[in-house]
């Protein structure tokens, strides 16, 4: 199956995040999950999953998730990005906040969520525990992969090993 401009762009993407947010402080492991991760050839969504220790900060994270939402969101016919976060219990968090400042807005999904840049948007979505325990995809700490992939995203994981 030929790559198409935004599968490209998403595996792209998600390398680039990944090399990025792997060196700040808390930062256990970083996953790409869903759409990528199958042979659709126009995926709607990237979305990525970051195991953070606890204490971490996360605005540094939030940042990035921005700033990559930012870019997917600009490809023709993608709906975004999305950043999970998970606890080193694989217990899912939540999502990175989409806000630069975090403070009550009513556009907000999050719940109890005020300072700490974490969208537990909980009653809109949850990621299951074995996706976090075991996702299909694991960037960082090392590559590996726990299910069949595209040949494309298999390509730029091997690239990206060396």
């Amino acid at each position: 199956m030929p790559t198409s401009n935004i599968r490209a762009a998403f595996i792209l993407n998600a390398l680039e995040f990944s090399e990025k947010i792997s060196r700040l402080e808390g930062v256990r492991r970083i996953a790409i999950v869903r759409e990528i991760t199958t042979p659709m050839k126009n995926p709607e969504i990237l979305c990525l999953v970051v195991t953070v220790s606890e204490g971490a900060p996360i605005k540094p994270i939030a940042d990035a998730g921005r700033a990559l939402k930012g870019r997917i969101g600009s490809l023709s016919g993608s709906t975004g990005a999305d950043v999970f976060l998970a606890s080193e219990t694989h217990e899912y968090l939540g999502r990175t906040c989409s806000y630069r400042e975090c403070r009550p807005r009513a556009a907000c999904r999050g719940s109890q969520c005020y300072g700490t840049f974490i969208n537990n948007d909980f009653h809109v979505f949850t990621l299951d525990k074995e996706v976090i325990q075991s996702p299909p995809v694991e960037v960082f700490p090392q590559v590996a992969i726990r299910s069949h992939i595209p040949d494309d995203l298999r390509r730029a994981l091997e690239e990206y090993k060396k």
